[in-house]
C-alpha cells in the first residue's frame, strides 16, 4: 500500500467539517464519532479472534456487534449527526448482547457484561437526557430479569462449567479490550469536555475584550455626541444673543414681537440639545424636566406682569427622539398664545397633559383658563406652526376655545415600544 492510500484511510476516520448548533452538540458528536471508531476496531479484533479460534457462536455474536457499529460510523460520518444512529446502536447492540446471555444460558457471560457498561456509559453522556434514560433503564431491566429469574437458579452449575483454553482465552481478550473501550470512552469524555471548557473560556475571553473595545468606542461616540450636541447649543445661544442685541434697537411693537418669538423657538431646540448635553443617556430625556423648563423658560422670556401657573402631568415613560423637538415648538406656541391672547390679564393657570392612549398613540392635552381671540389665533403664524408640526407627526387636533382654551392632540407612532 502506497503513502497515498495511507493518507486516504487516515482521512476516512478524521472528524468531518460541521457546524454546530451548540457547543455541547460538538462535544457529544466527537465523542459519539472516535467512540464508534474504536467499537468497530474492537468487535473487528475479536471477530478474527474468535474465527481463529473457531468458536461460532461468539464469532456471529462479534461480527454482528461490528457490522452494527460499521454501518452507525459511517451514517454519523455521511449525515454528520450523532443522536439517532447513536440510539441505533445502543439498541442494536444492547439486544446482541442480552439475546447472547438468553441464548446460553449456562454460561457465566462476564463478558456481557463489560459490553453493557459501556453501552449504558454512552447512552447517558452521548444521547439526550430522555433517550439516554430511556435506553439505559431497558438494559437495566434486561439485566435484572436475567439475574433474577435465570442467573440464580443456574448459580450452582457455573462451577462445574468447563472451560477450554480457547474459552479462556476468548474471555481474557474480549474483558480486556471490553475495559480497554471502557477507560477510553471516559478518558475521550474528559478530554472533550475539557477541550470544550476550554474554548467556552477561550470564547468569553473573546467576548470580554470585544466588549471592552465596544465599550471604549461606545464611551468615545458618546463624548462626541455630546460634544456636538454642546456646540450645538452654544451655537444657538450665539444665534438668540445676536436677535437680543438686533431686539433692543427694534422700536415697532409688531416686529419686535415676532423677533421675540423667534428667539422662543430657537431656545425651545437649544433647551434640547442642553438636556441631551448634560443627560447621562444621550438616547433618553427628562421628558418632565425638560417640558417644565421650557415652560418656564417662555413665560419668563414674555415679562408678563401677572402670575402665571403651570401644571404639568406626563404618564408616558418614553418617547421617540425625534418628535421632542417639534413638541417642544407646540408648546412654545400654546404657551405664547395663551399669554398673548389672555384678554381678561387675571393670573393665568396652564395645565399639559400626556398619557398613552391605545397602540402607539400620544394623548396630548392644553389647557389654559384664558379666552382666546379666535380670529386672531387661528390667522397667527404660531397656530400655523401648531397644525405643521402637528401633521408633521402624523397627529390630529381639535380646538375647544369656550368657556377655556383646549388644544386636545393624538399622535401616532412616537411611542417607544
Amino acid at each position: 500500500m502506497n503513502s497515498s492510500s495511507n493518507y486516504k484511510i487516515i482521512d476516512y476516520f478524521k472528524t468531518p467539517e460541521i457546524e454546530f448548533s451548540s457547543l455541547s452538540e460538538k462535544t457529544k458528536y466527537s465523542i459519539s464519532y472516535f467512540f464508534m471508531i474504536a467499537s468497530t476496531i474492537v468487535c473487528a479484533l475479536l471477530s478474527i479472534l474468535f474465527l481463529l479460534l473457531q468458536q461460532n457462536e461468539n464469532l456471529f455474536i462479534t461480527s454482528s456487534a461490528l457490522i452494527v457499529s460499521f454501518v452507525s460510523f459511517n451514517i454519523v460520518r455521511q449525515t454528520k449527526k450523532h443522536t439517532y444512529p447513536s440510539i441505533f446502536a445502543t439498541l442494536a447492540i444492547g439486544i446482541i448482547c442480552q439475546w447472547s446471555m438468553y441464548n446460553n444460558i449456562q454460561n457465566p457471560h462476564v463478558t456481557e457484561q463489560t459490553w453493557i457498561i459501556n453501552i449504558l456509559l454512552y447512552s447517558f453522556f452521548t444521547l439526550p437526557f430522555l433517550w439516554g434514560v430511556l435506553l439505559s433503564i431497558l438494559h437495566v431491566i434486561g439485566i435484572c430479569i436475567f439475574y433474577y429469574f435465570f442467573y440464580f437458579e443456574k448459580i450452582n452449575t457455573f462451577s462445574e462449567y468447563k472451560y477450554s483454553s480457547e474459552d479462556k482465552l476468548g474471555i481474557i481478550v474480549n474483558i480486556i479490550l471490553g475495559i480497554g473501550l471502557f477507560v477510553y470512552f471516559n478518558w475521550m469524555n474528559i478530554k472533550q469536555n475539557k477541550h470544550a471548557s476550554d474554548t467556552l473560556q477561550n470564547y468569553s475571553q473573546q467576548l470580554k475584550q470585544q466588549f471592552e473595545i465596544i465599550s471604549t468606542q461606545n464611551n468615545e461616540k458618546i463624548i462626541i455626541i455630546k460634544e456636538m450636541h454642546h456646540r450645538v447649543k452654544n451655537n444657538l445661544q450665539l444665534i438668540i444673543s445676536l436677535l437680543r442685541l438686533q431686539f433692543q434697537d427694534i422700536e415697532n411693537d409688531e416686529f419686535s414681537a415676532k423677533i421675540n418669538d423667534s428667539i422662543n423657538r430657537i431656545h425651545t431646540i437649544s433647551l434640547l440639545h442642553e438636556n441631551l448635553y448634560s443627560s447621562k443617556n444621550i438616547a433618553k430625556v427628562d421628558f418632565f424636566g425638560y417640558f417644565n423648563n421650557l415652560c418656564l423658560e417662555i413665560i419668563h422670556s414674555h415679562q408678563v406682569k401677572h402670575l402665571v401657573n403651570h401644571r404639568i402631568n406626563i404618564d408616558v415613560k418614553e418617547i421617540k427622539l425625534k418628535p421632542i423637538i417639534p413638541l417642544g415648538l407646540i408648546i412654545n406656541e400654546l404657551i405664547s398664545n395663551s399669554i398673548k391672547h389672555n384678554l381678561s390679564k387675571t393670573d393665568l393657570s396652564i395645565e399639559i397633559s400626556m398619557k398613552k392612549k391605545g397602540e402607539g398613540i400620544l394623548f396630548f392635552e392644553y389647557k389654559d383658563n384664558g379666552n382666546w381671540n379666535q380670529d386672531d389665533s387661528h390667522s397667527s403664524f404660531g397656530i400655523q406652526l401648531i397644525e405643521i408640526f402637528t401633521k408633521q407627526l402624523n397627529g390630529t387636533v381639535t380646538i375647544q376655545t369656550t368657556p377655556t382654551t383646549i388644544y386636545t392632540f393624538n399622535f401616532n407612532n412616537i411611542l417607544e415600544n
